[in-house]
C-alpha cells in the first residue's frame, strides 16, 4: 500500500488559500476606487422625498434630509446624498423644499372623525341624572339654529343619583 505525503496537498491548499484572499483583495481596492453610485447599486425606489427634514422616531437619529419608499416600505432613510443611489428612472421623486415630513399615523380604534365630531356634541358623560340630561338639550335648543339637529353621547345611566 502507498502512501502519499501529506505536505503537498497543504501546500495546494495554502496557495489556494493565499491566491483568493489576494485576488479578493484586489478586487475589493478596486471597488473602493469606484464612485459611491456605482460601488452601492441598489434596486430603485418608487418614491424618494429629499430637501426636508424627516422625522424618523429614531432616538439615535431623530431627523434625516431624505427618504426612499420601495412598495409600501421605507426602504432608506438618509442624507440628500444617500439616498440619491435609489433614484431610477421611474422614482417619484419630490423636492419636500425645507418641509416637514412624519410617519403615518395609523389608529387601530381610535376614531379620530368621532373625536372632532364629539367636540361638537353635547357631552353627556358628567350628568348625574336624566333632568340634567334635559337641562343640558333645552340649553342646547335655545342656541340651535332652526333645523339644527342636537346630538350627545356618553351618559352613564348606572352612574346616575336617581332612576329616570
Amino acid at each position: 500500500m502507498k502512501t502519499r505525503p501529506i505536505v503537498p496537498l497543504g501546500v495546494a491548499f495554502v496557495a489556494c488559500a493565499a491566491w483568493f484572499a489576494a485576488t479578493r483583495g484586489i478586487a475589493s481596492a478596486t471597488r473602493a476606487d469606484e464612485t459611491p453610485a456605482l460601488q452601492q447599486r441598489v434596486p430603485p425606489a418608487d418614491l424618494v422625498l429629499r430637501n426636508g427634514k424627516i422625522v424618523t422616531v429614531d432616538d439615535e437619529k431623530p431627523e434625516a434630509q431624505a427618504l426612499a419608499v420601495r412598495g409600501d416600505t421605507i426602504a432608506a432613510v438618509g442624507s440628500n446624498q444617500e439616498i440619491q443611489a435609489y433614484i431610477g428612472a421611474a422614482t417619484k421623486v419630490i423636492d419636500l423644499k425645507g418641509a416637514l415630513a412624519t410617519p403615518g399615523f395609523i389608529d387601530a380604534h381610535v376614531h379620530f372623525t368621532g373625536v372632532g365630531d364629539a367636540a361638537k356634541n353635547l357631552k353627556l358623560a358628567t350628568a348625574k341624572s336624566w333632568d340634567e340630561i334635559v337641562r343640558m338639550v333645552g340649553e342646547a335648543a335655545q342656541k340651535a339654529r332652526p333645523g339644527e339637529w342636537i346630538l350627545g353621547r356618553g351618559w352613564h345611566q348606572e352612574k346616575w343619583t336617581a332612576a329616570p
